[in-house]
């Protein structure tokens, strides 16, 4: 869905379709759920960044709630998870956030690095030739144009 600060610039549009359409139900909606997953994102960034993994894990969830099609909420509860020694539940996430975003290079990286932890030969080097694959096919693809 969002990515850094299009998290505050989907808040703001949504807010603005709000007031286009004030008396819409399904814009209020939207407007709520827009928010609550922003919020969501910005407390698990702080508890993150504070080093509290577990509770951040639990505030990425909680946006998860009102958006389970968010990569970045699962790809951000993927590192808390690995912070925790989680591996198997940090693949897990990794592996939703790439069933919704199948190119998401970060969800790739740390799928590969908890992988690592869980079956350190096979599943590793594997996320590592699907990481290197998307390089060498993105960075073919800028040198075309």
């Amino acid at each position: 869905m969002m990515d850094c600060c299009r998290f505050e610039n989907a808040v703001v549009a949504a807010e603005k379709a709000s007031t286009l359409d004030y008396s819409n139900v399904e814009v209020g909606r939207i407007v709520n759920v827009v928010k609550m997953v922003a919020r969501a994102r910005s407390r698990g960034n702080d508890l993150f960044s504070s080093g509290k993994f577990s509770e951040a894990c639990s505030a990425y969830g909680e946006g998860l709630k009102y958006d389970n099609s968010n990569y970045v909420l699962y790809c951000n509860r993927a590192i808390c998870w690995s912070k925790r020694g989680l591996w198997e539940q940090s693949v897990q996430d990794c592996n939703q956030a790439l069933n919704i975003q199948p190119n998401y290079t970060k969800a790739l990286f740390r799928r590969a690095a908890s992988n690592s932890k869980v079956n350190p030969l096979v599943l590793c080097m594997l996320g590592v030739c699907v990481c290197s694959l998307m390089f060498c096919s993105l960075k073919l693809i800028h040198c075309r144009f």
